[in-house]
Formats: structure tokens, sequence, C-alpha cells
């Protein structure tokens, strides 16, 4: 998302469009360039929530043909420094009984990593150890569609231990 997106509108007529907007999750700045050939422009903004956006161009307050437009901008890459773990399996675990949490993968700017609109990012990869007094079991299951990746462990034997989240 952060390198943003570009739409080529295509334009046959000599006057400038009036008024371009994009609508969605708040109001998105829109730079309308006219092309090197002179019969078109490019509307590109630059979104940083993922979701549904409405991109209106209007010609003597008239919408031209295909607007206005809907676009899906889904997340950017995934961000170690910003995925989240909830669960009291981070914080409490009883010897013997499984033990859980959800990871919460995240892009720059703290979008969910779920799959927006047709195209979804791939899925990130985990890596997740659990050390500490005894041998322990870690298992992932698959990711959510929100997402997130669930975390299961079984510590062996009581005592302090420490989780580490990685991403691949």
């Amino acid at each position: 998302m952060s390198d943003g997106l570009k739409l080529k509108m295509l334009l046959t007529m000599s006057a400038d469009p009036e008024l371009a907007s994009i609508t969605g999750h708040h109001e998105e700045e829109v730079t309308l360039k006219r092309s090197r050939e002179g019969w078109g422009y490019t509307a590109s903004f630059n979104p940083t929530i993922a979701g549904e956006y409405t991109l209106t161009v209007l010609f003597d307050f008239i919408d031209l043909f295909g607007s206005p437009a809907i676009i899906c901008a889904n997340s950017g890459e995934v961000e170690a420094e910003q995925c989240q773990a909830e669960g009291t399996g981070l914080t409490t675990a009883v010897a013997g009984q499984p033990a859980h949490f959800v990871i919460f993968p995240r892009d720059e700017f703290g979008n969910s990593a779920a799959m927006v609109g047709s195209r979804a990012p791939a899925a990130p990869s985990f890596v997740v150890s659990v050390v500490g007094s005894g041998s322990t079991y870690v298992s992932a299951t698959d990711h959510r569609s929100d997402g997130s990746q669930p975390i299961m462990y079984q510590a062996t034997v009581s005592g302090p231990y420490e989780v580490y989240v990685a991403l691949e």
C-alpha cells in the first residue's frame, strides 16, 4: 500500500476534469496528472487504511464513464514491529494443560493482514518457541480469515517459561 495506487483514466476531451475525489475510511488526497500523450489522466493516491474506497471523477459536475469506481486496498507487507499477540497463554500456563494465544499480523500502518479484496497478501510465517524449565510442545493452526494465527503450547513441568515469536 505504501507505494500508492495508480489508475489510468482515459479522457478524450481537451478540458481538465473539475473534481476527483476518493472516499473511504477518511478523505484521501488525489493527484490528477495529464498523460504525456495528452489523451488521458493518471489519478494516484496513497491509502494507509485497508478497505474499500470510491473514486469519483466529475466533469461539469457529471460522473465520467466508469465513475464512481470501487477500489479495494489490501494491507501491505507484514511488519514484525507492528504485529501483536494476545491471550492468557502469554502470561499463564499449567503444566500438562494446553495454553493458547493468538498472533495478529499487521502492516506498517497497523492494518490486519487479512484479505480485503480479491487478492490476498501471502500468509505470514511465524516461528514460535517456548523455552523454560521443561520441554514444550508448540502447535500452530491454520490462519483465520482475519489473518490471525492461533498458537497452542503445552509445558511438561511447572516453572518459568519465555515465549518467543519471530516473523520469518
